[in-house]
Parts: C-alpha cells; structure tokens; sequence
C-alpha cells in the first residue's frame, strides 16, 4: 500500500505539470472558407485492483492515455464541411511480437451540411445520436465513459447517414441516423442497416428529458450466419446551470441470438457541481442486473464514482477520482463476487 501510494504520488506530480495550450487554431481562411485543428487528451495516472471474493487476482499502477484525439476541419462554406478526427487509445490489439502496443483508429470522418437549425445532414463515419450527447451531460468521459458506452450497448460513431436539428425555437431537438452498425472501428457492411435516433425535449431553461432507441444487428447480419438482433431504449431526466448539473438515466437493453437472449435493465443517477471557478465535485451511480434465457442466475452490479475537479482554465482540467465496481453472480456462477476498484489522477486537456 505504501509503495502504491508512493507511485501515485509521483505520478500525479508529473500528471499535473502538463502545460496548458489555449484557444482554438485556424491554419487557413479564405473569403467564406476555413480550416481549423484541434486536440483532445485523457490522460491519467491510477492504481487499480480487481478481487474474486475477496481474493485479489490483478492489480496495476502506471500511466495510461485513455485517449488522445487530433482533428481537423475545412468549411467550404457556410453549409458544407467537412471534418476527420484521428483516435489514439490503449485499447491494444493482439501484436505478439511487434513493438507496437496502441491502435490508430478514424474516429470521424464525414461530410455535412447545415442547412437551417432545423436540419443538419451528415454522411460517412459520424457521431451517433446518444452517447456524443449524454458525454456532454456526464462532463467527466476523461475519467470514465458513460453507462451505455461502458456496457458496448451502443458506438459513439458509426458508418451511415444522419439528421438533426432543433425546432420550435430550440425547444425540441432530434437526431436520427442509419448505420452499419458495428461503430467506428469496424466499417464492414451486412445485411441490413441498424436505426438509432433520439428525441430531447427541453421544457425550461437547462433541463433535458431524452428518449432514444436503436435497433439493428450491430453489424452481425453478414451473409451466411444469423446475426443478433439487438435493442436498446433509454431515457433520462437532466437539469444544470452554470454551476452544476444533475442526471438520472434508465436503459434497457437486450440482445438475442437464435433462441437465447441476454437481457440488461439499469440505472444511473450523476451530477457535478463547481464549488468554486477552480474547484468542483462529482459523483455518478449506475446500477445493473442481466438475465440469460435458460439461466436462473442473475447478475448484479453497482458502481460508485467520485471525486474532486480542478479547472485550470477552459482548456485545460485535473481530477483525482475513486471508481468501484462489484459484481454478484459474476459470470453468471451463483455466489461469486468481483470487486474492481481504481483511483488517482485523471487529465482532460483539449483546444
């Protein structure tokens, strides 16, 4: 515990002496034409723990950067655009052998049109309509992702098409998209297209009530083999203002396969509140349970989040988080727990 702690230590020093870069940067401009670039990082520094009733069976302490996003953007005019998006994470391939242990991935790459607030048009490879946006609510995908996101219910991007806009004075907001289904790091087609939309009311001045459903085979309808039918329907209820915001979200979702179904129904309660303009708090509960078809065993899980922000200026923010996860009936065998525990020093930078 003492040389963890040491570890931790030392590398929140280091984690914390990042520079700041501030502003946005436009590299061209020409009459009604502009191109810009722009960064985000996730970098932290955490110790994490995983036990099997209580005996301990991995744990590891070091650095990671959990993502690293580089972006740019040409406007050819007022409507038309387009953006591309360069994603670099931890999420290693099996590289035995290569002295490479990171993936590069195309997060986005799309052409779009704004053609009036009431109606945006994207096609290629583009943000879906629900987790870009709940990311936008949860304001902490630096330290962990969102319900949906984490459980891979659904992709942040995906290959289609897509439409959005805000009517009666802003009042309403829609988003639909088609897609493949499989998200942004598998572009193979099937057989059919998956549809993910979502509807978001704001009744008042900063308060959100959202629905959003998908449905589709995720990109497993290939010729040949019957793909999983898949779907997924959550809601939520939202309400900030400058100094804080509140969230709780439900989300049901199933997956079916032949004659077996995997079944997920949770819910999550979040918030984050700025104390002052350089420190703030947040906290975030999920809890879940998932039933196989034929099994009597159902699988628990809570998790709890929480921690404390320092907010260097709008570009750049350091948080030190605690994140703990149990699990009953993991892998479905009756009695088994599973405890994942992780905390330090998390960094969010971006222009």
């Amino acid at each position: 515990m003492k040389t963890t702690a040491k570890t931790l230590a030392t590398a929140a020093i280091l984690a914390f002496a990042t520079p700041a870069i501030a502003g946005g940067v436009t590299v061209a401009e020409n009459g009604d034409s502009k191109m810009k670039i722009g960064m985000k990082s996730y970098i932290n520094a955490t110790s994490s723990k995983t036990t099997i009733n209580g005996v301990k069976s991995a744990q590891d302490t070091g650095f990671a950067v959990d993502r690293f996003y580089l972006w740019t953007s040409y406007d050819i005019d007022e409507t038309w655009s387009a953006k591309i998006v360069l994603d670099v994470n931890n999420e290693q391939p099996n590289n035995t052998g290569l002295k490479r242990n990171m993936n590069v991935f195309v997060k986005n790459a799309f052409i779009q049109g704004k053609f009036a607030p009431e109606a945006t048009v994207w096609l290629g490879l583009g943000g879906t309509p629900w987790i870009p946006y709940e990311e936008s609510l949860w304001g902490h995908r630096f330290i962990t992702n969102t319900y949906v996101d984490g459980y891979a219910f659904d992709d942040s991007a995906d290959f289609g098409a897509g439409l959005n806009g805000k009517i009666a004075d802003g009042m309403l907001e829609y988003n639909v998209a088609a897609v493949n289904g499989g998200g942004y790091s598998k572009p193979n087609k099937s057989q059919a297209i998956d549809v993910n939309g979502r509807l978001t009311v704001h009744p008042v001045e900063g308060m959100d009530i959202s629905g959003g459903y998908r449905q589709g085979d995720r990109g497993t309808n290939t010729f040949g083999p019957a793909g999983n039918k898949s779907k997924l329907a959550q809601g939520l209820i939202s309400y900030g203002i400058d100094q804080g915001r509140l969230t709780a979200g439900y989300i049901k979702n199933s997956v079916k396969t032949g004659a077996n179904e995997t079944v997920n129904k949770g819910f999550d309660v979040y918030g984050w509140a700025k104390m002052t303009n350089a420190m703030g708090l947040f906290a975030r509960y999920d809890s879940a349970k998932q039933t196989v078809t034929g099994n009597a065993v159902q699988q628990k899980m809570t998790r709890y989040i929480g921690g404390v922000d320092y907010i260097y200026n709008k570009n750049l923010r350091f948080s030190l988080a605690y994140d703990q996860k149990k699990t009953k009936n993991n892998t479905y065998t009756p009695g088994q727990t599973r405890k994942d525990t992780k905390y330090g020093p998390y960094s969010e930078m971006a222009f």
